[in-house]
């Protein structure tokens, strides 16, 4: 019996509680064991065997064996990953993590960051030592919030934080002036050298999670807002919604809108991509779904 980790509907990643995480049998969903060490991201191992956790107690990435019940790897004193994700065969693990720099006194006495020199960068790990392959500097010029690798694992998506500059026609005056529109732009990488090959440009400043097809010929995108956006704290209420991108058009082919409020953990599609699940604080919801 393989054992896998779970908290919501998607089994890949989740955040763990403060005791750590729970692992439970797949037929007969019985607590196996808890694993008391912090919080943090999870990501399960393709063959159920590993789990490798991110920012948990200390800044770190750890690799668990769920068959020896022991920890294989620990790496300390890195930069707490916002997102990850492992290749389907088990082999790359990528991680994005936001670099502070250095701490400076501010003119109050206190210690922190300058906000300005942030680097939002992807790391490439390699999944069995968990050793650096390379680090790819400044991917988004904002936080990374979502990673996924395609179904072959030759290239990865990423999910940051983006914006540029639009002019805007006041309705009223008739005034023109410059503004920040806010866009959430996806970028596709190489997993081998770590170049960027592709953009696409997402109509939401706030992707959830990307998930790629079977096939991968397109891509699932859970995103909020639009990107008519300019100021972000005046549409706290806009909706979510599920969008289809057919990545070589770079376009969006399907769009479903979840007409829901509040806090969005998760989203997972079944394999045979007919049913979505989507996980809120306190319910599930699930959608009947056709790829165009």
């Amino acid at each position: 019996m393989n054992p896998f980790v779970t908290k919501y509907t998607d089994v890949s990643q989740t955040a763990a509680e403060e005791f750590g995480f729970e692992v439970y049998g797949a037929k007969n969903y019985q607590l196996l064991k808890k694993v008391d060490k912090g919080s943090g991201i999870l990501l399960a191992g393709p063959h159920g065997r590993y789990v490798y956790q991110g920012g948990f107690r200390q800044k770190g990435l750890r690799k668990y064996d769920l068959q020896e019940w022991r920890e294989v790897k620990s790496i300390y004193g890195i930069d707490q990953p916002d997102a990850m994700a492992l290749s389907p065969d088990g082999r790359i693990l990528v991680d994005a993590a936001t670099d502070q720099g250095e701490l400076f006194i501010n003119k109050y006495g206190r210690k922190q960051y300058d906000r300005k020199k942030y680097k939002y960068n992807i790391r490439i790990w390699d999944a069995e030592s968990l050793s650096l392959i390379r680090v790819l500097e400044n991917a988004h010029i904002g936080e990374t919030k979502t990673l996924a690798f395609s179904p072959n694992g030759k290239f990865f998506v990423s999910g940051g934080a983006s914006y540029h500059k639009k002019e805007f026609k006041s309705p009223h005056t008739g005034s023109v002036r410059e503004v920040a529109v806010y866009m959430q732009p996806m970028k596709l990488w190489n997993t081998k050298t770590g170049k960027q090959v592709g953009t696409i440009m997402s109509s939401g400043y706030t992707s959830k999670k990307i998930q790629f097809s079977k096939g991968g010929k397109y891509l699932f995108v859970l995103d909020k807002g639009s990107n008519a956006t300019i100021n972000l704290h005046e549409h706290e209420e806009s909706e979510w919604s599920l969008k289809v991108y057919d990545i070589a058009a770079n376009r969006v082919v399907d769009k479903l809108k979840i007409k829901r409020t509040g806090t969005l953990y998760n989203f997972a599609i079944n394999s045979m991509q007919t049913v979505l699940a989507v996980s809120w604080a306190n319910q599930i919801w699930l959608y009947s779904i056709a790829l165009p």
